[in-house]
């Protein structure tokens, strides 16, 4: 079973995807009937994304609490949010993977990405010109997708809309490093509020989560 990590502070993991969608149904033990929204996915990608997210849902909560597994639901913004649970959840994927984040503090956020030479195409759409200058000459495309990921994650935790990326969602400049801890704030909101995001760069993916205040 490719369940990939476990973290806490906050609770998160992250599901390695090598499974069919019917074999990840085998292991939620459940039947295709059992979630209509499966009939509106034609993809096969797709499906397996929608369906490692609840098996990764449910092996952090068997693992962590010992009340039954919530579902996972949807607000009209297209946050996530679990069903009669006063926790607050992220979820993230990338090709491969899944990523999942719970909190009992709001502000939620996760991001996972599998890094590829296409952020060098568009990094003027989403780095100020601070924030360009301090990427690193050695380690540019992980460089790149670290600031990506902190305002992906960012960008979740507001929870604000018509957010440009540049304008709105800022990144303290920071060296390179294989992990550490970004400072980042919003100036989209009447609050203008400061966070911090952890980090990790791995083998074949990026991925950047809120931390708890």
């Amino acid at each position: 079973m490719p369940f990939l990590l476990q973290e806490v502070s906050p609770l998160r993991g992250i599901w390695k995807i090598e499974e069919s969608s019917e074999a990840l149904l085998a292991l939620l033990g459940r039947e295709e009937e059992d979630f209509p929204e499966l009939k509106q996915m034609s993809r096969e990608s797709r499906r397996q994304e929608w369906l490692a997210t609840r098996l990764l849902l449910k092996e952090l909560w068997a693992r962590n609490y010992s009340t039954a597994i919530p579902s996972i639901n949807y607000h009209p913004s297209g946050l996530p949010f679990l069903v009669d649970e006063p926790f607050h959840l992220s979820i993230s994927h990338t090709k491969g993977y899944v990523a999942l984040l719970i909190q009992e503090q709001s502000f939620s956020g996760i991001d996972i990405e599998a890094p590829s030479d296409r952020i060098m195409r568009i990094r003027e759409r989403f780095l100020s010109e601070e924030e360009n200058a301090s990427i690193s000459l050695s380690d540019t495309i992980n460089h790149l997708f670290i600031y990506w990921c902190a305002k992906e994650t960012l960008f979740k935790m507001i929870g604000e809309q018509n957010v440009d990326f540049i304008d709105h969602l800022h990144v303290s400049p920071f060296s390179y490093s294989a992990s550490g801890v970004l400072k980042v704030y919003e100036t989209r909101s009447r609050n203008k509020r400061h966070f911090k995001l952890g980090y990790q760069v791995c083998a074949d993916f990026i991925w950047v989560w809120s931390l708890i205040l």
